[in-house]
């Protein structure tokens, strides 16, 4: 939800960088990358246990999902 869902990698860095003060950028990228590694993975994300989840949308779109699994 931080940026359009086909948005070029090349696109998205500047779009990204702007959500933070300059001295911020670095430590920023290193945090996604970091994050992305140990909790959102692309296949299997770990929404349960992330920090974001109360404010990430793809958390939202998971949990309903898995209700509607459930109610099956």
């Amino acid at each position: 939800g931080l940026i359009y869902e086909k948005m070029t990698a090349d696109k998205a860095h500047p779009a990204l960088e702007a959500l933070v003060r300059p001295e911020q950028v670095y430590d920023f990228h290193v945090d996604l990358i970091e994050h992305g590694r140990k909790v959102c993975h692309a296949q299997r994300p770990a929404c349960e246990g992330c920090v974001l989840n109360a404010i990430c949308p793809s958390s939202q779109v998971g949990s309903a999902a898995k209700k509607v699994k459930r109610k099956r």
